[in-house]
C-alpha cells in the first residue's frame, strides 16, 4: 500500500544527498510539493498519482539540486569544510581512545608473564581489531543514510551545548587520553626487562610502519565507494 508520507521522505531524502539544498530550501520544497498533492487529490486523484505528477510538475531532483548548487555555493562548501573538520577531529580522538584502550590492556596483560615479541603482536592485534572495529561502525552508520548524519553533525553544531562540547570537551578528553598514553612505556619499562621492551618497539614500530602505508589506500578505496554510492543514490 502506497504511503505518502514515506514516498516524501524518501524524494527529500535524495534531494538532500546531493548536497545542494539547504534545511530551509528543503522544507519550502516539500512544502510546495504538499501543496501540489493536496491539489491534485482534490481533483480526484489517488495519493499514488498525485505525488507522481507532483514530483513531475516540481522537477527531475538533479535539476533543482544543479539550481540550488548555483545559489548555495558557500553553504555547499561550508558543509564539505565541516565534514572534513569533523573527519580529522574524529580521527584523532579515534586514535588516542584506541591507543589509551590498547595500551591498558597491554600494560595489564604483562602480570600474566606476556613478554617481548609476544607482547608486541599483541598490541598490534588489539589496536587493528578496535580501529576496524570502530570503521566498521562508522560504515553501518553511513549505510543507514548519510544525511541524516549530516542532519544530526549540523544539529550538534547549531547547538549552544554542542559547540561547547566540540570547542572544549572533545579536544580536553583527547589532551587527556594522550597523557594516559605517555604512562605506558614509563610503565613497562619498569616491569618488562630492557631486552624485551626492545623487542616490543621494535614489533610496534613495524605495526605503525604497515598502518602508514595501508592507511592512504583505505582512504582511497572508500573515496571511490563512497562516490560509486553517491553516484547511485543521486541517479534514482
Amino acid at each position: 500500500m502506497f504511503n505518502l508520507n514515506q514516498a516524501i521522505s524518501e524524494w527529500r531524502g535524495n534531494l538532500a544527498s546531493r548536497g545542494a539544498c539547504t534545511a530551509s530550501d528543503l522544507d519550502e520544497l516539500e512544502s510546495h510539493l504538499r501543496d501540489e498533492v493536496d491539489s491534485l487529490e482534490r481533483s480526484g486523484l489517488t495519493p499514488e498519482e498525485a505525488f507522481l505528477i507532483a514530483v513531475r510538475r516540481l522537477g527531475d531532483n538533479g535539476t533543482i539540486a544543479h539550481e540550488f548548487a548555483k545559489i548555495n555555493k558557500g553553504n555547499i562548501w561550508g558543509r564539505r569544510l565541516l565534514w572534513m573538520a569533523a573527519g580529522v577531529l574524529g580521527y584523532l580522538c579515534l586514535r588516542a581512545a584506541v591507543n589509551c584502550v590498547t595500551g591498558l590492556f597491554v600494560c595489564g596483560v604483562t602480570f600474566v608473564g606476556l613478554r617481548g615479541y609476544g607482547l608486541g603482536i599483541l598490541e598490534i592485534a588489539t589496536k587493528a581489531f578496535v580501529t576496524f572495529g570502530v570503521m566498521a561502525l562508522l560504515s553501518v552508520m553511513i549505510r543507514s543514510g548519510s544525511h541524516s548524519l549530516e542532519s544530526r553533525l549540523t544539529g550538534i553544531v547549531e547547538n549552544k551545548f554542542g559547540r561547547l562540547t566540540i570547542l572544549y570537551g572533545i579536544p580536553f578528553t583527547c589532551a587527556l587520553l594522550s597523557l594516559v598514553q605517555v604512562g605506558e612505556p614509563l610503565y613497562l619499562s619498569k616491569q618488562i626487562s630492557p631486552q624485551s621492551y626492545g623487542s616490543l618497539i621494535m614489533i610496534t614500530a613495524a605495526g605503525r610502519l604497515t598502518w602508514s602505508l595501508l592507511l592512504p589506500f583505505l582512504l582511497a578505496f572508500a573515496i571511490i565507494a563512497l562516490h560509486r554510492r553517491n553516484k547511485r543514490e543521486t541517479s534514482v
